[in-house]
Parts: structure tokens; sequence; C-alpha cells
């Protein structure tokens, strides 16, 4: 029996020689350039808000501009028909080694704007935050979501 142990372990430590981790070699290098000046331009879209399980769609804008900072865009949000027209700098990064793959993220949000985040795929931008909006005492939290393209 111990002869029959020994043999299986020996195997078994042979064989984890045998076993490696693939090559990192067919990584690509990220884009060079200013991700905020390739993903610029206006996409226009389909806005949808949520309140308290009332939802409301319209369509609208989402403009992104370079800033001074290489991996920094100004953005504004605009959608007439839900009372929306908000703008906020946000850090943006090439998700891709295309070049024309994004995500963008922001935690200091202004005018009541909370936290942002999305990324633009395909050509096709995606964005989800949420607004607080006070109403005499009351205070309501929208949440936002937009999928557009350019």
């Amino acid at each position: 029996m111990k002869k029959i142990i020994y043999s299986l372990f020996v195997i078994l430590a042979l064989s984890c020689t045998f076993v490696s981790c693939s090559d990192d070699d067919g990584d690509a290098p990220a884009p060079a350039g200013n991700p905020a000046e390739a993903a610029a331009g206006t996409y226009t879209g389909t806005w949808c808000r949520v309140l308290n399980n009332d939802t409301v769609r319209g369509e609208g804008t989402l403009t992104i501009a370079p800033t001074d900072s290489m991996y920094c865009a100004d953005f504004t949000f605009e959608a007439p028909t839900l009372d929306l027209k908000a703008s906020s700098v946000a850090n943006i990064a090439f998700a891709g080694a295309d070049g024309k793959s994004f995500s963008f993220n922001n935690t200091l949000g202004a005018d009541g704007l909370g936290d942002f985040y999305g990324q633009i795929t395909n050509g096709v931008a995606t964005v989800k935050f949420s607004k607080e909006v006070r109403v005499g005492r009351k205070r309501n939290i929208y949440n936002f979501s937009f999928e557009g393209t350019k």
C-alpha cells in the first residue's frame, strides 16, 4: 500500500513540473494619445429617468469635451423632456487596445449630481448616475441612464 501511495505521489509531483501558465506576449500595448480627445463629441440617444418605479424616457445628448488635463473631460448631460441639464468633469481612459473603447467615472458630482460612470464601446456610449432634486422639504433622488451613438 505504501508503494502505491508513494508511486501516486511521485506521478503527481512529476506531472506538476510540466504545467505552466500561458504567455502574456499576446497583450497589446495601450493606445497612445489623449483618450478625452479621441472620445470627444456629442452622443445622441435615449435617457431613462427612474423615481420610485416610475420610469420616464426621453431623447437627449451626452457631450464629451477634452480639458487641459490628458485624462479628464467635461461631460454635459441634456434631456429637455426630463428636465435634465447637468455637467461635470470626469476621468476618462482607454478601455481597450483598439483606441475606440473608453471608460469614465466621477466621484465629485456638482449641483446634486451624484457619482457617475460609463463606457463607450463600439461607438455606443452608456452612462448611469443619480441626481438629487429638492422640491420644498422633500428630496427626490432620480436615477438616470443613457445609451446613444455619436
